[in-house]
């Protein structure tokens, strides 16, 4: 499966232009972007673009708050994959996808607590591997 398929803020983006029934050139006109860079930011072919841009597109399209934080999201989703994608590992997009989403639905204190056991179990292991360094 090609990484552009993974991405999520492609399919967001096109279904909020056209639920509004905005052409792609309007839209990009409204932005201040050429209308090829819009087509492809839509298609996956582009960096998601920055939060800036995003700001923009929910404004012209009136999108509420929350809709315009989950587009945001999305991008930082999408940048985070296609970064993963170009590592030695490229397959691991589809664990780090699964996880970004898992962390996506948790509440914020769990989402805390989740970072913070994380962190410590980063630590730990960085102790071990320091001990073990020693001997």
């Amino acid at each position: 499966m090609s990484v552009q398929r993974k991405f999520k803020l492609p399919g967001a983006i096109q279904g909020h232009r056209l639920r509004v029934g905005m052409s792609q050139k309007k839209l990009a006109l409204s932005i201040g972007v050429d209308q090829s860079v819009l087509c492809a930011v839509e298609k996956g072919r582009r960096q998601a673009p920055p939060d800036e841009f995003l700001v923009r597109f929910a404004q012209a399209l009136e999108l509420d708050e929350s809709q315009k934080d989950e587009l945001i999201w999305l991008a930082e989703h999408d940048r985070l994959i296609r970064e993963v994608a170009r590592g030695p590992c490229p397959v691991a997009t589809n664990v780090v996808s699964a996880a970004f989403w898992a962390v996506h639905g948790l509440s914020p204190l769990a989402r805390d607590g989740l970072v913070t056991l994380l962190t410590r179990k980063a630590e730990s292991a960085a102790d071990v591997r320091h001990l073990e360094s020693l001997s």
